[in-house]
Parts: C-alpha cells; sequence; structure tokens
C-alpha cells in the first residue's frame, strides 16, 4: 500500500513540473522575434575552371578593372609609332628601285620643297607634282608653283631661281638614277592682254619656266650653288616679256 503511495505521488509531482515549465519559455504567438544582426553583403568571385560557382568564396571588395584597362592600353603605342614614322622626311631612291618606286619617291620629294602657302595665302603648289614617262627614255618630272609677290620684278625672280635651284637638287641628288629630265614652272600676276584694243589686267600667270637635264645636272657642283649662275646651266624655256624688258632696262642703266 504505501508502495502505491509513493508511485501516485511521484507521477503527481512529475506531471505537476511539466505544466509549470511549459508556462515558463513557450512565447506568445504576437511576441516579436529577436532581432537578426543584418547579413553583410557578399559578391560572389569566380573561381578557377573546375571549381563550382557556389563555392567560391565571398569577398566585400569589388571586382577591379585594371587588367583589363592595361590589356586594352598596348595597342595605342602602336599607332603613335606609326603616325610618328608617317611623317617622316622623303628619302632618295635607293639602287635596283623600280621605276615605279623611283616615280613616287621624286613626287614625295617635290611635294615637300613646294609644301605650305605663298606670302598671300595661295597654295604653294599650282599644278602637280607629276611624272611621266619620257619618249627617250627615262622619267620627266614636272611641276607648277606659286611664286611670292615681292615688290620688285629683280627680287621676284631671285626668289624663284632659289626655289627652283634647290628643287632640282633634291631630286638629282637623290639617287633616283632613271630621272632623265625635270621642269618647274612658276606663276605669279602678270599683265594680259584681254582685248584687242590692248587692255591688259593682271592674273596669275606663268611667268618662268626652266628645264635640267641628267647630263648637265651630273656636272652640276651643288655645294657650290650659292655662287652659281644657273641662267647658264638650266634650259630657260619661258621668262615673261615684261620681266625681260625689266632686266635689258636694268643692265643698260649698268
Amino acid at each position: 500500500m504505501n508502495s502505491l503511495s509513493r508511485a501516485a505521488v511521484l507521477l503527481w509531482t512529475v506531471v505537476l513540473i511539466g505544466c509549470t515549465g511549459s508556462s515558463d519559455t513557450d512565447l506568445p504567438d504576437d511576441t516579436p522575434a529577436a532581432a537578426q544582426p543584418p547579413a553583410s553583403r557578399s559578391i560572389a568571385v569566380p573561381t578557377a575552371s573546375g571549381t563550382p560557382y557556389s563555392e567560391a568564396p565571398a569577398t566585400d571588395v569589388e571586382p577591379s578593372g585594371t587588367v583589363e584597362a592595361t590589356a586594352t592600353a598596348m595597342p595605342k603605342s602602336a599607332k603613335v609609332t606609326a603616325a610618328v614614322s608617317g611623317n617622316a622626311s622623303p628619302i632618295g631612291c635607293a639602287p635596283g628601285d623600280s621605276t615605279d618606286v623611283q616615280k613616287t619617291k621624286m613626287l614625295d620629294i617635290l611635294t615637300a620643297q613646294f609644301s605650305g602657302m605663298t606670302a598671300e595665302g595661295r597654295p604653294r603648289v599650282q599644278f602637280g607634282p607629276d611624272s611621266r614617262d619620257h619618249r627617250q627614255g627615262g622619267i620627266w618630272m614636272v611641276l607648277e608653283f606659286n611664286g611670292d609677290e615681292l615688290e620688285t620684278v629683280p627680287l621676284r625672280k631671285a626668289a624663284l631661281d632659289r626655289q627652283m635651284r634647290d628643287a632640282y637638287e633634291a631630286l638629282f641628288t637623290a639617287g633616283c638614277e632613271d630621272l632623265a629630265q625635270a621642269d618647274l614652272a612658276s606663276y605669279q600676276n602678270a599683265l594680259v592682254k584681254v582685248s584687242m584694243m590692248g587692255e591688259t589686267i593682271p592674273r596669275p600667270s606663268i611667268v618662268f619656266k626652266t628645264r635640267l637635264k641628267r647630263d648637265i645636272a651630273d656636272t652640276v657642283v651643288w655645294v657650290d650653288k650659292e655662287s652659281l649662275d644657273f641662267d647658264e646651266i638650266w634650259d630657260v624655256l619661258l621668262l615673261n616679256p615684261r620681266w625681260r624688258d625689266e632686266f635689258r632696262e636694268v643692265e643698260g642703266g649698268n
């Protein structure tokens, strides 16, 4: 009997303890849950090939574009170098150059010699340069250019002499073995007859034209060019009649 009584008391004690524990730990339905710390912002970084993307470590550092920028910046230096080399001065001919190559190089030489504008703002080149095949063989170079309108005819003629002389020197010392002759002509304002009554007006016209052939050019000592009279060296194909008359007056006055 006593055993049964003790068992009943123990069972009742367990029941009371269970009820009391339930009321101390359960939370009502409307009780807010404890605030959780905010998750840190992470960026997944791709791993090497063979590693699943989901297994890549996370980092808070934004991916850098430095590597890509460095890779794309490299070609720019090559372009700059090409541009600089493209602006180099014309070079002469080399032994064995074909006729077409020689023509191209001499066209570059004349273009460089007569670049820019005149003092009056006209393009220095009036016509050309042009490369032709000479009937007797070889290359025939032609160019017409605008001269500067200086104060007097002697000053104009002296300036044209220097320009033509330097251009002939550049051509005939460039090593272009097929060059046979070159013709240069200059435009300046000159009085041109425009009516049967003799009316004249100033217009750009060819006032001076010369020709230099290979056999003569090979005899010129170019280092002494400043002391040479090139009217005795090249062929004068044309000289404006009014210019010629003025030179005669100057010579007669002396």
